[in-house]
């Protein structure tokens, strides 16, 4: 028996040698795997009605990545807000956010430098979150008189993500395993390694959300139901409103044109809406880029420094920035 032991306790002990050896060798073989989770001290409950928002002049980190805010609970740039000038509102979830991305290199802190922007986007975002920031902000007489645009930045599950779904491919928590999983997803960058390897998330999660861009679906109903709310809300304000459909990785690599029906469905029915709509991934399929170097590593969403660039040079040239610039001059 003691024997037994021993013997178990040295194969053991040479598996997690094993471990923290190749651990360590992806470690310095792959800098561009970043371990998830973002800083609780940077966000805060119920800002705006039942949604969450960005605490105010607090540090913290995304995805390993350093993120500061402002006094206003919204990033903080170098080029910093002016609030004696008009702004645009930029709002997103957790891409326009820019986890694993320093705030300065995200398409909005890119942009950030020639217009006078603010950015309240936070992890998890959905539709319904849309909404209620934008009422918020405009209920506040201060940003009222000095939003005079709004860049809505859609991600496909923006239609559920703050759902709770049953059927989705990420792992639950009622799991029996899910806390030795998501322990290992946040500290190993071996496992996401391994995980990348075995398993196409891009194209998992491309194909899950596919499902609810149907015109009979109750989530896109209710979505399409918000979105008309909010371009009401802006008519009413004498507010421009601009929709901006993100794409996932898995529809730039197998070709975007034969894998953007849930783009296509939002740009016909918002276009008959009279809403103004654009389709970013249209436009970053147009680049020969490999479409993997464009998304954070094993991430078929989340947009990395690469991508984060290129991404703010289409939105300069889609909308104009430079002449934009002059109208949202900012005083030095």
């Amino acid at each position: 028996m003691k024997k037994y032991i021993v013997y178990s306790f040295y194969n053991i002990l040479i598996i997690i040698i094993l471990f923290f050896l190749l651990e360590t060798v992806i470690r310095i073989s792959f800098p561009n795997i970043q371990l998830p989770g973002t800083s609780k001290e940077l966000l805060i409950d119920s800002l705006y009605n039942t949604t969450a928002g960005l605490s105010s002049n607090k540090v913290g980190f995304s995805s390993g990545v350093k993120k500061t805010t402002n006094n206003y609970h919204v990033w903080k740039y170098k080029e910093d807000v002016n609030i004696k000038e008009p702004i645009i509102l930029y709002l997103g979830d957790s891409v326009t956010m820019g986890i694993g991305v320093k705030n300065d290199s995200t398409f909005a802190g890119i942009n950030s430098r020639k217009i006078n922007l603010i950015n309240p986007s936070v992890i998890g975002y959905s539709v319904k979150d849309y909404l209620n920031v934008i009422k918020s902000f405009l209920s506040n007489a201060f940003f009222k008189s000095k939003i005079t645009e709004i860049y809505l930045f859609w991600t496909l599950n923006d239609l559920y993500s703050n759902f709770t779904m049953k059927s989705s491919p990420g792992l639950k928590t009622d799991n029996l395993f899910f806390p030795i999983i998501d322990y290992f997803r946040r500290n190993s960058k071996l496992f996401i390694y391994i995980k990348n390897l075995f398993s196409d998330r891009s194209k998992i999660y491309y194909n899950y959300d596919n499902q609810f861009y149907e015109e009979s679906n109750e989530y896109f109903q209710k979505g399409l139901i918000d979105i008309k709310e909010i371009s009401r809300i802006c008519t009413r304000e004498g507010i421009k409103l601009t929709v901006f459909l993100l794409p996932y990785e898995y529809q730039l690599r197998e070709n975007y044109q034969k894998n953007n029906y849930p783009q296509k469905l939002l740009l016909k029915k918002l276009s008959e809406s009279n809403i103004n709509v654009i389709d970013l991934g249209t436009r970053l399929s147009h680049y020969k880029y490999n479409s993997k170097s464009l998304y954070l590593y094993g991430d078929g969403i989340h947009f990395s420094k690469k991508g984060h660039k290129l991404l703010a040079n289409i939105i300069e040239q889609t909308t104009e920035i430079r002449n934009s610039s002059l109208q949202f001059h900012k005083s030095k």
